[in-house]
């Protein structure tokens, strides 16, 4: 027989009982999403016994030896992933992780048994609500509230901001198989981040005293500049939404202006915000400087959360 008792979804089971031998795998999470189990079993079966490996996408990277017999002498082999969400982008939101199967990354296991929204999540809100809130809106050089609808940015201090969490309550609500939601800011865009008085208290005393001597200073692109304010937001929202849905989470990016870990203390952080750690390109990985900076930023919002991605 072939025991199964406590074996997480996308783990698997290969097992000899005699002349038979077993590949079993658990496919479908609790919340019924499909995952892939069995098929990482059959691709560890392949790479063990028989020496097949994919080395590249396509036919060029596919090694499949020939050989004129089988022989599995015995097998009791017993594979979960540690991680709960590997892969690229699309992969964290597909709802059938099976449709993946005879990928390069299937073959792999870099698949995911959890979908997860990262992506930057605020556009269209400008034509939403400037109207009824425009204050939730971040204040531009020029001290008014106007941002264009490409990429708008938010005050991100503004409690009636926090309170539109409430979307995000319910699009968790009526997506039960989505385990967290973004709440992270825009990317990009001709909108500046907020320069009003409130936002600007919560960043870092550094930043709150280099602003003093530049006033510019918000038009740069620095990877410290807005990291404490832009925490503070994540964690006022993942405080509402866990106390509607304890058992679901948000997620938010640290990256760009925000990717330098937060340097106050934060002692009453939520426990339901998802970091994606923006971070260690190829560029940054081979120095090592930049390197060691970068584990530095990451140990940061490790301090401040129990749940980091890695988004290289």
């Amino acid at each position: 027989m072939v025991d199964l008792k406590g074996l997480q979804p996308e783990g698997f089971v290969i097992k000899t009982d005699g002349a038979d031998i077993f590949i079993v795998g658990r496919d479908v999470t609790d919340t019924g999403m499909q995952v892939a189990g069995t098929f990482y079993g059959v691709c560890e079966f392949l790479e063990r016994y028989l020496g097949v490996r994919w080395l590249m996408e396509g036919p060029l990277g596919e090694v499949a030896p020939r050989r004129a017999t089988i022989e599995v002498a015995s097998a009791d082999i017993r594979q979960e992933p540690v991680l709960c969400m590997r892969g690229n982008s699309s992969q964290r939101v597909a709802a059938d992780q099976s449709s993946n199967a005879g990928s390069w990354s299937a073959y792999q296991r870099l698949g995911s048994r959890v979908r997860i929204s990262t992506a930057h999540s605020f556009t269209g809100r400008w034509n939403k609500y400037h109207e009824q809130y425009p204050d939730i809106f971040a204040m531009q050089p020029n001290g008014t509230r106007i941002n264009t609808n490409e990429r708008e940015r938010l005050c991100e201090s503004n409690p009636t901001l926090w309170k539109l969490a409430e979307e995000k309550i319910e699009e968790l609500r009526a997506a039960p198989g989505l385990l967290a939601v973004s709440i992270s800011e825009n990317d990009g865009g001709d909108n500046k981040f907020c320069s009003c008085a409130t936002c600007r208290s919560w960043d870092s005393p550094k930043i709150q005293q280099r602003f003093k001597a530049d006033p510019n200073l918000y038009l740069h692109q620095e990877s410290d500049l807005i990291s404490d304010r832009v925490y503070h937001f994540y964690n006022e929202v993942a405080k509402l939404v866990q106390k509607e849905l304890p058992d679901r989470f948000v997620s938010g990016y640290a990256y760009s202006v925000y990717q330098t870990g937060p340097v106050r203390d934060y002692p009453d952080h939520s426990d339901n915000l998802i970091i994606g750690y923006v971070g260690f390109d190829s560029e940054e990985y081979l120095n090592d400087t930049a390197r060691a900076a970068q584990r530095k930023d990451w140990l940061k919002w490790s301090k401040l959360t129990k749940h980091l991605g890695l988004e290289p």
